[in-house]
């Protein structure tokens, strides 16, 4: 019993080590694999969603490891089988995790963008307001310059007539004040060429 389970030790091992042939660090290697090939590869690539053909190949060859290993011990096949089943769960699990995080990722990017868009929109909306507000304070200063400018000239005009006013008023007190000593002189002179005899 115990020389089997060595064997079987020894065995598994084997397998283990061909299978771990490949984990050495990848090198720059040519195969000459046939186009068909290349295209079942590409195919297997993408539906193990794997990055190149070195994680496809070491793939195949764990897959090739286990089944060997299934093989020499197929009394253990049924908790190996168990034991793919989780790996591959997790695997599913992760994979999934991935993709509803770059979906969330995807949503998060989406509505940064629609908030700077918005904020874009509202400054931009801002700007022609600041623009148009800075247009009419322009216009209203300078109406205001021109409302000043003809204010100062209806004060100067009502200021000249003003002044003309007060000097025909008293044009008009010294035409009345000639008029009264004109009058005064008449009757001194009237009474001067009166007769003396009237005056007896």
């Amino acid at each position: 019993m115990d020389q089997k389970k060595k064997t079987e030790k020894r065995e598994i091992n084997q397998a283990v080590e061909e299978a771990s042939a490949s984990e050495s660090a990848t090198k720059p290697r040519s195969l000459r694999l046939s186009a068909d090939t290349m295209d079942d590869l590409g195919s297997l690539k993408k539906a193990m969603g794997v990055h190149n053909m070195d994680e496809t190949v070491r793939a195949m060859l764990n897959t090739f490891s286990m089944a060997k290993v299934k093989e020499i011990i197929p009394e253990r096949a049924a908790e190996i089988n168990e034991f793919e089943v989780m790996c591959r769960k997790i695997i599913d699990t992760y994979t999934h995790s991935l993709v509803l995080y770059g979906d969330a990722e995807s949503r998060a990017q989406e509505q940064v963008k629609d908030k700077i868009d918005g904020l874009n929109n509202t400054i931009a909306r801002l700007s022609q307001l600041q623009t148009q507000s800075e247009q009419q304070i322009s216009e209203l200063k300078e109406a205001n310059q021109r409302l000043v400018a003809e204010l100062s000239h209806v004060n100067a005009e009502r200021d000249a007539l003003v002044a003309e006013l007060a000097t025909l008023k008293k044009a008009e007190h010294l035409d009345a004040t000639i008029i009264s000593k004109v009058d005064e002189l008449q009757k001194q002179i009237s009474e001067f060429l009166q007769p003396k005899d009237a005056l007896v």
